[in-house]
């Protein structure tokens, strides 16, 4: 297990996806950072910022799926 800490240095909101009643994004209280969107930002990333190539990425990050 890895254990790290996050600093955020301006809001942030990750929205389920699924609107409730009077709300268009409401988020999860529950989990309110997914693993999935951590995931998919770094990978973002990794490919925007750093420059990594697609099979690199695939190899650390899974096969995306569009």
């Amino acid at each position: 297990m890895i254990t790290f800490d996050m600093d955020f240095f301006g809001p942030f909101h990750v929205s389920t996806g699924v609107p409730s009643e009077g709300m268009d994004s409401p988020i999860d209280l529950t989990c309110p950072l997914p693993s999935t969107t951590l995931k998919g930002l770094m990978r973002a990333e990794a490919v925007e910022r750093l420059g990594i190539k697609g099979r690199l990425v695939d190899e650390i990050f899974g096969r995306a799926t569009t």
